[in-house]
């Protein structure tokens, strides 16, 4: 019998442990455990649980719980913004075709009323989350753009993704997230606009005034995109990269994580030096999972498009949950690179 939702990390005792995992330690049960928090996510809460068990080794000695987040705005935005109802979907239906290296799932629940949710996933220790405020190098840049390869060839221009509702923009998306944003963007200004380089104000005026417009010229086959991928969604260990945190999964243009980990996750010096090669590299292993129907130029006209995703991620997310000082300052850091990014590329070509 599978293991009930729990949305406060404090309500897990050794019996719901127990069922949760019984599978993955053929029976045997959780007789203690200790708890820490983890990671610093702003949407929800992450902790680790170290198992003791009635036959030792019987079953991991470590796993992660994520949750709801305890802060009542950052939650509101789990459940109405469709994150935590996305993330749950992914390792439901989505995670075993994907591909690419990801933490073994025990446990997805969802309350399908309020979209509160209990995940329990496979401890990657001894690997670490990447760090984006100090830039991803871009050696590791390499393969992380395999991974996200893989995602994409998986499920590239798949009917799959037409059956997953949570997956589809109502009509009216695009003018609707035009006018949020355009609402946020004077307080985004308040909070970051010191650190944003010449030419960004006017750029970011003109997108938000012109969101509709810019999506549509986004001609792109439709796949699988992970819609945060950056470094700090990656744990960095012996076995490789593998990717977490699939709150804000979407059909959209593979070029939308290309471009926003590139954007983000590499300082401004490391992305101008090495973009066209990743790009290459990138394209390259797409091809050889079996999409070849989309050229480099093609590739590249989609990248420049999508570097201004990054843009509008950083102003809405900055606006939208509740943050702490690290918080605040890799929203800063995400801002002086990605608009930073969209005027190297002349991303306003897209704007009319």
């Amino acid at each position: 019998m599978s293991a009930p939702l729990v949305t406060d990390p404090a309500d897990v005792d050794a019996a719901w442990l127990t069922a949760a995992l019984r599978e993955a330690s053929g029976g045997a049960a959780v007789t203690g455990f200790d708890r820490e928090r983890i990671g610093t996510g702003l949407v929800g809460q992450c902790v680790r649980f170290t198992l003791a068990w009635d036959r030792p080794g019987a079953g991991p000695a470590t796993v992660v719980g994520k949750f709801p987040s305890p802060e009542p705005r950052s939650r509101e935005r789990g459940r109405g913004g469709g994150e935590y109802l996305r993330e749950v979907r992914f390792y439901q239906h989505l995670a075993a075709g994907a591909r690419l290296r990801l933490p073994r799932c025990h446990l997805a629940v969802l309350d399908e009323a309020t979209h509160d949710f209990t995940l329990l996933l496979d401890d990657l220790a001894p690997a670490a989350p990447g760090d984006q405020m100090t830039g991803c190098p871009p050696e590791l840049a390499v393969e992380v753009l395999q991974q996200a390869a893989l995602l994409h060839a998986a499920y590239w221009a798949h009917p799959v993704l037409d059956g997953e509702p949570c997956l589809r923009r109502s009509p009216g998306h695009s003018e609707a997230v035009g006018q949020l944003l355009t609402h946020l963007w004077p307080g985004f200004l308040a909070a970051y606009g010191e650190v944003l380089p010449p030419g960004a104000v006017a750029l970011g005026e003109r997108f938000v005034r012109n969101l509709p417009a810019w999506a549509a010229h986004d001609s792109a086959p439709r796949c699988l995109v992970h819609g945060d991928f950056r470094a700090d969604n990656m744990m960095i260990g012996p076995a490789g990269v593998s990717v977490v945190d699939w709150q804000t999964i979407q059909q959209g243009a593979a070029a939308t994580d290309v471009a926003y980990f590139l954007g983000a996750s590499l300082t401004v010096a490391d992305r101008r030096a090495h973009e066209d090669a990743l790009l290459a590299a990138y394209h390259a292993r797409l091809c050889a999972e079996g999409v070849t129907d989309r050229s480099p130029a093609q590739l590249r006209e989609d990248y420049r498009r999508c570097s201004l995703s990054g843009v509008a991620m950083t102003v809405g997310a900055s606006m939208l949950v509740e943050t702490d000082e690290r918080g605040r300052r890799m929203f800063a850091t995400m801002a002086e690179r990605h608009f930073t990014h969209a005027l190297d590329v002349g991303a306003e070509e897209f704007l009319d």
